[in-house]
């Protein structure tokens, strides 16, 4: 449930004199009224969380969500080329079924291998500038082997995704 007080480190704070007190991240206090007593400022607070702020877990993980977020964005950009090269394709060779059918399998495969080789290990590791660099490089030239697929690799991907039955009688 809810916490609605923090925890009291006074036996291990260095103001042994004082009650110090923690509290959750991004708690925020307002000041509702205040009394002065002789020497001692006494202060009425209220205590709110900020539930629209991130965690800091997700605060860790800001590098990973920006590489899976791009992800998401590259397969937008690649299916969106692949649809414009099997278009003009289609123009140029007419063909009796049409051809779009082969972008989603060669989506789907961008999407595991950007999983399987550029978004693996922890959120700490890509916090390491080095391997955030490798990963941005890596996602980019996997984007690119994708949007540059020709034809006959468009049809081996949507082949592999298909399975044995449905290829039985298929050439």
């Amino acid at each position: 449930g809810m916490i609605d007080r923090g925890a009291d480190i006074s036996p291990i704070s260095q103001y042994p004199f004082e009650k110090e007190i923690l509290f959750a991240p991004y708690t925020g206090v307002e000041m509702i009224e205040e009394q002065v007593n002789g020497s001692v400022l006494l202060s009425k607070s209220r205590f709110s969380v900020n539930l629209k702020s991130l965690t800091l877990e997700q605060n860790f993980a800001k590098r990973l969500k920006l590489l899976k977020d791009m992800a998401a964005d590259m397969q937008l950009e690649v299916r969106g080329a692949l649809r414009e090269q099997i278009q003009v394709w289609q123009n140029a060779h007419q063909p009796r079924v049409g051809m779009v059918v082969l972008v989603e399998p060669a989506i789907r495969d961008f999407k595991m291998k950007a999983q399987a080789q550029v978004l693996i290990g922890t959120h700490a590791e890509f916090n390491n500038d080095t391997r955030f660099q490798q990963a941005v490089k890596e996602m980019i030239q996997l984007k690119e082997r994708t949007r540059e697929l020709k034809l006959h690799e468009l049809l081996t991907i949507m082949a592999d995704a298909l399975q044995p039955a449905e290829l039985v009688g298929s050439v």
